[in-house]
């Protein structure tokens, strides 16, 4: 009986290489929801300040 030559090949994801694309998309798709969820809590805005400066008005004569 004649042995069949192995020819060695890379390693290779045993899920498949699609599989591992899919983790990696909803990795990212996690951080940008969490992104976003932060700026929501955070609001992003100050809050309103009255500007209080005072002007020098000319005396009308």
């Amino acid at each position: 009986m004649a042995r069949k030559n192995s020819t060695i090949r890379p390693m290779e994801n045993p899920d498949g290489p699609s599989r591992s694309r899919g983790r990696w998309i909803w990795y990212l798709a996690a951080v940008i929801v969490l992104v976003i969820v932060l700026a929501w809590i955070d609001g992003g805005e100050e809050p309103l300040r009255p500007i209080v400066q005072e002007i020098e008005v000319p005396e009308a004569s």
